[in-house]
């Protein structure tokens, strides 16, 4: 091969090298992916192949604590917020604070299996009226979160042994939004914790509360 060939070759190879590192550069430095309510769905950042999988973990959840997910039009809570925790040794818990025409409910259920293995049946379920800055604590947390515009899932969420599932999902004038953390950090941590707390049931669940550190970034 001539010489001038080689070095063109050479050259080219260069090139081609510089501009594919600087695009996994860019690639690995770009944020996540904002969410864009109300089109977001549960699966929109769920890997392909799991799609399905995902969706039918998430319908067969609610339907043992016999709620509706947000989004069923037989769903008839205008503005609603929820916590659904599947930790995995203790029974999954669902805490749901609602705006109903008399104020504001708050519903805890309890299913009798664990979360990391068979969930088992609904145990318990009660009912209780929150005040008026119970809730507007609540709304406050949420607003700090930005969470109508967090991603689903968070690409950095490594899963731990024997740990838990955190499951936000709320509905406002409109809007549906999920989302899904396994190593909840920062103003997240926090609103879990309130959710508990709400509930009378953050002792029952304390071993899975991750240390509270503040977080410069809400997720």
């Amino acid at each position: 091969m001539p010489i001038q060939m080689v070095n063109r070759t050479i050259v080219f190879a260069a090139i081609t090298g510089f501009i594919s590192v600087c695009a996994l550069t860019i690639w690995i430095l770009s944020p996540l992916p904002e969410v864009n309510p109300p089109d977001l769905y549960v699966s929109d950042e769920i890997p392909d192949g799991s799609k399905s999988e995902w969706d039918s973990w998430n319908r067969g959840i609610l339907t043992r604590f016999g709620e509706l997910p947000m989004r069923s039009a037989r769903f008839d809570q205008s503005e609603c917020y929820r916590l659904i925790l599947m930790p995995s040794f203790h029974h999954p818990i669902l805490v749901q604070a609602a705006r109903t025409q008399n104020g504001f409910d708050l519903m805890t259920k309890f299913l009798d299996g664990a979360g990391g293995y068979e969930i088992g049946k609904l145990s318990n379920s009660r009912h209780r009226v929150m005040t008026e800055p119970e809730w507007q604590h609540l709304l406050d947390l949420f607003d700090e979160l930005h969470y109508w515009s967090v991603p689903t899932v968070d690409l950095r969420d490594e899963p731990v042994n024997d740990g838990a599932i955190w499951m936000l999902q709320a509905k406002r004038e409109g809007l549906i939004h999920d989302v899904y953390r396994i190593t909840p950090k920062g103003r997240f941590l926090e609103t879990y914790k309130y959710f508990l707390q709400l509930a009378d049931s953050e002792q029952d669940y304390l071993g899975y509360l991750p240390k509270l550190e503040r977080s410069p970034t809400p997720n």
